[in-house]
């Protein structure tokens, strides 16, 4: 294949692997870098790393060897629980207190469900006041699906949710207001 250089108005012969390289993605290189080729376990929880990715158990890991290299580090779950950093907040306003148990628990049950699923998709924290909830997430994309899920349960008593997405993209915030009757 013959590529013309807009630099170099020059015609230069390309190699098949310049067209096949794969593209990572930006954001996933800066969130956690590149993959390690270690074994860590999270002290905190029972999550595991291995494949360049966080597991739940260690259990399900074939290429085990005593030569490979492990050691014992917090999970990106822990280290935002530690120093109180989050993607994703669900904000909910107007709530009455007959319904909170009710949110309280949909929202646990929808995070359980998320953390069978990737160890890291977790609630960090729930901060309720007078009338209003707040939900931490560890991801922003668990904050907008439970968002979603909990207008599409109580679709009667909340209206559609309002998304906030931060100029970074990380951050990420979504506001459910009662409806006015």
């Amino acid at each position: 294949m013959k590529r013309i250089s807009k630099r170099y108005k020059t015609s230069e012969k390309l190699s098949p692997s310049y067209y096949h390289k794969q593209k990572i993605s930006r954001w996933e290189f800066e969130e956690y870098g590149p993959g390690k080729n270690e074994i860590i376990f999270c002290p905190k929880g029972d999550a595991v790393y291995y494949h360049k990715s966080w597991h739940h158990a260690f259990e399900n890991y074939k290429h085990a060897k005593e030569t490979k290299e492990a050691r014992f580090a917090l999970c990106p779950f822990h280290q935002m629980e530690n120093s109180c950093v989050w993607e994703g907040e669900v904000r909910i306003n107007g709530l009455k207190k007959e319904k909170i148990a009710e949110v309280l628990s949909l929202a646990k049950n929808f995070s359980h469900r998320a953390y069978l699923k990737d160890p890291m998709h977790r609630i960090i924290k729930i901060r309720q006041d007078k009338n209003s909830l707040s939900i931490f997430t560890s991801e922003n994309q668990l904050s907008e699906r439970l968002a979603k899920k909990i207008h599409e349960t109580f679709k009667n008593l909340f209206s559609k949710p309002i998304l906030h997405r931060a100029k970074g993209g990380d951050p990420f915030l979504v506001i459910i207001e009662t409806k006015k009757i």
